[in-house]
């Protein structure tokens, strides 16, 4: 007992002299120990830290890789030719707007990791273009799922599209203008803001399973890669805010599978499994056709 009272003393003495090394502003975290990134005196050097050993490391490439793969399936999309759409104007701009969104998510991410130690005007701009690129890649594809999804109830489809634009153009006004909110959120408020474009996932869910039937909709309206999306990306915020595993064995998870690392793992394959979803539906409705079943 001597020993844990010993060893909890050390950890705290540790985690308060960090916090009185670093500036106010620099977002620490308590759980690691010895190689939190310092901030940098210019921009150059916060990029080439990105190839050192630190709490950056993973975080940077994560999403960095994130991004290419992203490019690289867009890239593959819009090779393929009109006669595979039944409206090819507005389904490409639908899928445009989707890989857009993702990729400024995944882009964004990482321009925050690579700069935001450099100073505090640095962060707080970065901080603002990561949690933009987040409503960005969370909100863009729900346009596509939902022209698809309802493709034959083209009410409902306006409404809830409308409803999706106001709630992402919202969250960016806020975001833009809201300078107390980036100095004051911690990590617990700022996945908040990352989880509120899930509000709308339960009721419109349960449209579509209310409507097609909970095993029809799973299996021939393609809404399981859906549900998986959702799982990953409620996975993702609960890993982030518990800072699991560096929380369970501080020190041992510095700058390899750390919760911010394994939260972008996660994150980024909830992207893809949206999109894929997204392709999965209009691959059906161009199998479907123009019938419309009577409900």
């Amino acid at each position: 007992m001597l020993a844990n009272g010993k060893s909890g003393a050390c950890s705290r003495l540790k985690r308060d002299v960090k916090i009185a090394y670093y500036p106010e502003w620099y977002p620490v975290n308590d759980h690691i120990t010895l190689y939190q990134r310092h901030s940098k005196p210019c921009v150059w050097t916060c990029a080439r830290s990105c190839c050192e050993r630190n709490s950056e490391l993973t975080c940077v490439w994560t999403h960095l890789m994130g991004f290419l793969f992203t490019l690289q399936g867009f890239r593959l999309f819009m090779q393929k030719p009109d006669d595979d759409f039944l409206h090819p104007g507005e389904e490409r701009f639908l899928f445009i707007l989707m890989f857009v969104g993702a990729s400024c998510c995944l882009g964004f991410s990482t321009i925050y990791h690579v700069i935001f130690s450099h100073s505090e005007p640095y962060y707080n701009a970065a901080l603002r273009i990561d949690l933009c690129g987040i409503v960005l890649g969370t909100n863009t594809p729900w346009y596509t799922w939902i022209y698809y999804s309802f493709y034959c109830e083209r009410g409902i489809q306006i409404i809830l599209m409308t409803l999706i634009a106001i709630c992402g153009i919202a969250a960016l006004y806020l975001l833009t203008t809201c300078s107390s909110l980036l100095r004051e959120c911690m990590a617990k408020q700022r996945a908040m803001i990352a989880s509120a474009v899930f509000t709308l996932t339960f009721p419109v869910y349960a449209m579509v399973f209310y409507r097609d039937g909970f095993m029809f909709a799973l299996h021939d309206g393609c809404q399981r890669w859906g549900i998986l999306a959702f799982a990953f990306g409620i996975s993702a915020v609960v890993i982030y805010c518990s800072k699991i595993p560096e929380s369970l064995y501080s020190g041992r998870y510095d700058y390899l599978i750390g919760s911010h690392a394994i939260f972008h793992v996660l994150s980024a394959s909830c992207l893809w499994i949206t999109m894929y979803n997204c392709m999965a539906l209009q691959e059906r409705r161009f199998e479907i056709g123009e019938i419309c079943p009577k409900y």
